[in-house]
């Protein structure tokens, strides 16, 4: 392996195991990590990276599968830290199938399969030195390009993300714009997601409109307020006051229509000319059936939920 230095380098590592957490500490000191912060708890974690992102995540996802999946995405939607782009290892236990899922939906980089060897470890942050994926934003992702292969239609554009990471473990002329070159992904991620977040608004009032009952409307009303309500949180502090009040009108509508054990024809009247509203604000994502699919397919997931 090449030689980096990792003097620098911030790591958090997430364990269950104490003699698991001692083992990975001692090896990676070795290899040179300067600031290794270890835990069995994610709720610590979260504290430690909300004071300040570290350069690099390592945790269990078998344990601790709920809070680490929602600890990951967490970082990837900022909802927690300053950096949206940290990289990430999950580890994981093996033949396990919608686990595994879950995990790789929630936006890690890799995913070392346990039990861990140190050497396994030590080559998924190797590659993560040498290179990232590009990050694509969907619907209900953000983080690592995940596809195999062409899809049908136009995918979803690629961003190049910050290599905190590699800046610091070679000690590249990148470290002097890490800073800028954040802030700069960062807004790119976050248009993406306004754009997407717009478009499912859309997508999900010409569904609630075309009628049902309590029951069937359930699922898209729910996920309308939650998309409404990410939308409105990223635009907070913009220049889109308009929007965001928009969006809390939605949310309004959508509680009402929620709460409503029949249809409510006024609610539903006023519901497609906010959706309309708030679409017209952003531009066109271009791969409207695409967009429809991947809204389609979320939405389907999240009412099996």
């Amino acid at each position: 392996m090449d030689r980096y230095h990792f003097e620098d380098v911030s790591l958090v590592l997430v364990d269950a195991n104490r003699d698991i957490r001692s083992s990975v500490r001692a090896s990676l000191r070795l290899e040179g990590f300067g600031f290794v912060r270890d835990t069995h708890k994610v709720g610590r974690a979260k504290e430690w990276i909300a004071e300040a992102p570290p350069d690099l995540l390592v945790a269990d996802a078998h344990f601790f599968e709920t809070e680490s999946c929602g600890l990951f995405r967490e970082i990837r939607h900022q909802f927690l830290g300053r950096d949206p782009f940290v990289p990430m290892i999950a580890l994981t236990a093996p033949g396990l199938p919608l686990r595994m899922r879950k995990v790789v939906d929630s936006g890690v980089d890799h995913i070392v399969v346990k039990p861990v060897t140190v050497a396994e470890l030590l080559e998924r942050i190797h590659a993560l030195v040498q290179k990232r994926k590009p990050f694509v934003v969907t619907c209900d992702y953000i983080g690592p390009d995940r596809r195999k292969g062409p899809r049908p239609g136009q995918p979803a554009p690629l961003i190049e993300v910050p290599n905190v990471l590699r800046a610091k473990a070679t000690r590249g002329p990148e470290l002097r714009s890490l800073k800028s070159d954040i802030r700069v992904a960062t807004a790119e991620i976050n248009r993406r997601k306004m754009e997407r977040d717009a478009y499912q608004i859309g997508w999900l009032a010409e569904r609630l409109i075309m009628g049902g009952g309590p029951i069937e409307r359930a699922p898209y009303l729910t996920r309308l307020m939650q998309t409404a309500e990410d939308l409105g949180r990223r635009l907070d502090g913009s220049r889109m006051d308009h929007v965001s009040d928009l969006c809390k009108s939605l949310i309004q509508i959508a509680e009402n229509l929620l709460q409503s054990q029949g249809p409510d024809g006024k609610d539903l009247e006023v519901l497609p000319h906010l959706a309309d509203a708030i679409r017209a604000a952003f531009p066109d994502g271009g791969d409207s059936a695409g967009v429809a699919r991947d809204i389609a397919s979320s939405v389907s997931r999240f009412a099996t939920h």
